[in-house]
């Protein structure tokens, strides 16, 4: 290139750059549909990430009222579909007004917290722990009859008494075949 006259380096340079283009040209497209796809999975992470906020109690990281509501229908949908039986077990931290009070409400924060925990920490990797009020949670256990709900509520309870400064009371209700949410709900609070 270097002994090429002016006029031939200006033609060959050109051709060089052509060349060149012609070669990006590909990878260019590519980075660019790169580009696209990266920002649509953003979109979709930021969508789900939105979804899970509303579907999760900000204090203690368990799903809400929301995320129950939802899981129950999953749940009786499947049990309609499959026969696939389970209970509710709800939880009412015991004097919570009154701890509120005697402690304040940042170790009533934490004491909720840590119930929290400990109920997600007993639950297996299918149950669905919630809190659906200020001082009451839900746990939804798929393939659980009455009693495995009552094992399970006892275990609650006896580890809430050995670890964190409140007692729970607690009641469970096996969902009935046609049943609806709030029935069972109805059942299980009146249990307690």
């Amino acid at each position: 290139v270097g002994e090429l006259s002016n006029r031939e380096k200006k033609a060959a340079c050109k051709d060089l750059v052509r060349e060149a283009e012609e070669l990006l040209a590909p990878t260019l497209r590519l980075a660019n549909q790169i580009a696209n796809v990266y920002d649509e999975i953003r979109q979709q992470v930021n969508h789900l990430m939105s979804l899970s906020e509303v579907h999760t109690d900000p204090l203690t990281g368990v799903d809400n009222r929301c995320g129950l509501d939802d899981a129950l229908r999953i749940q009786f949908a499947m049990m309609d579909r499959y026969h696939a039986p389970f209970s509710l077990a709800l939880f009412d931290v015991d004097g919570f007004e009154q701890t509120r009070e005697e402690q304040g409400q940042i170790q009533t924060d934490r004491s909720l917290q840590r119930f929290a925990q400990l109920l997600e920490e007993q639950a297996r990797d299918t149950d669905i722990v919630a809190r659906y009020a200020p001082w009451r949670f839900a746990v939804i256990m798929p393939q659980t009859n009455l009693a495995g709900g009552g094992l399970f509520a006892e275990r609650i309870r006896r580890k809430v008494a050995e670890q964190l400064p409140v007692t729970v009371s607690g009641a469970v209700a096996e969902a009935l075949q046609g049943e609806a949410a709030d029935p069972l709900m109805a059942r299980a609070e009146a249990a307690m």
